[in-house]
C-alpha cells in the first residue's frame, strides 16, 4: 500500500519515514492541500443542539444540503484567495463553509439573529481568522465596519493590513431571509449608483437568492411579461443573469415557492 500524508504539526515523524519508504511516500505542502476545514460538528447536528429553528417573522428558511452550498459558491465565481466575500445572514453557517472552502481568506459575515452567533464563532474559530463575525442588521450597519473587519481601509490616514488586490474581487453573497430581500436589493442599487460604501472601493459581484418571481423581474430581457420598472434599474446598474434556480424542497422549512440565484 502507499500512503501521502500531511501534517502541519508533525514533520520530524514523517521524515522518518520517507528516509524508511523513499519510493513510496511523500508530504504535501501546505499549498497543494485542497481547502478543508478542521473537522467540526455537522450543521444539521449543531442547529439540533442550538434548537436553532428558522423564524418565519425574520423570513428565514435554511439550506441544510452541502451539495447545494457548494453549487451556490461555485455560481459566485469566487476564485480568487486576496477576494474580499461578504455573506449577508449566514445562519447556521452551511454556505459559510463551502466559501471558506474555495480557499478565500477574508470573509466577513453579517448576521442579525444573535441566536446564530455561537455556531458562527466556532466556524470563525476554526478558519484561522479568515472568517469574521459581524452582528446586526446588514440594512444598518455602515460598509466601513465590514471594511474595518476585513482589514481593508479606504482612508489615507488608515494603515491598511490587507489589501484587495483586483477591483473586481468583491464578492456579496447571500441566501437573503425573504423579508429583506428586496429592500437590500434596492439600497445596494442606490449606493452602486453614487459608488458608497463596497461599491466605492471597486466592482462588486452580487451572488443572491431571490423568490422565482423576484429572480425573473430582475433578469427579464425587453418585451417580456416580467420586464418593469425592477428590472430597468438593476440592468442599468448591473449585468443581470440568473445562475442557478433553487427548488424550493432543499429549504428547511420549505417554503410555498421556488428560488433563483
Amino acid at each position: 500500500r502507499v500512503f501521502v500524508c500531511w501534517s502541519r504539526d508533525n514533520k520530524a515523524t514523517l521524515q522518518k519515514v520517507e528516509e524508511r519508504h523513499p519510493l513510496a511516500f511523500s508530504t504535501l505542502s501546505t499549498s497543494d492541500m485542497p481547502n478543508v476545514l478542521p473537522r467540526l460538528p455537522a450543521v444539521r447536528d449543531l442547529v439540533k443542539m442550538y434548537g436553532l429553528s428558522a423564524r418565519s417573522q425574520l423570513g428565514q428558511n435554511f439550506i441544510l444540503d452541502k451539495n447545494i452550498t457548494d453549487k451556490i459558491t461555485a455560481s459566485a465565481g469566487v476564485s480568487y484567495a486576496d477576494a474580499l466575500v461578504v455573506e449577508v445572514g449566514p445562519g447556521p453557517g452551511l454556505l459559510t463553509r463551502s466559501i471558506l472552502e474555495t480557499g478565500v481568506k477574508n470573509v466577513v459575515a453579517v448576521e442579525r439573529d444573535v441566536r446564530f452567533l455561537p455556531t458562527l464563532t466556532q466556524l470563525a474559530e476554526a478558519s484561522e481568522d479568515k472568517l469574521k463575525i459581524l452582528s446586526g442588521d446588514i440594512l444598518k450597519i455602515p460598509h466601513s465596519d465590514i471594511l474595518n473587519a476585513a482589514r481593508i481601509f479606504t482612508s489615507p490616514s488608515m494603515s491598511s493590513t490587507s489589501t484587495i488586490n483586483s477591483s473586481d474581487n468583491i464578492h456579496i453573497i447571500g441566501n437573503l431571509p425573504f423579508n429583506v430581500a428586496s429592500p437590500l436589493l434596492l439600497q445596494f442599487l442606490h449606493m452602486q449608483s453614487r459608488r458608497e460604501g463596497l461599491f466605492g472601493v471597486g466592482n462588486v459581484h452580487m451572488t443572491l437568492m431571490f423568490q422565482e418571481e423576484v429572480g425573473q423581474r430582475l433578469a427579464a430581457n425587453v418585451g417580456t411579461k416580467h420586464r418593469g420598472r425592477l428590472s430597468v434599474m438593476a440592468q442599468s446598474l448591473c449585468d443581470v443573469r440568473i445562475v442557478y434556480e433553487v427548488p424550493s424542497s432543499v429549504f428547511v422549512p420549505i417554503p410555498k415557492v421556488d428560488n433563483n440565484m
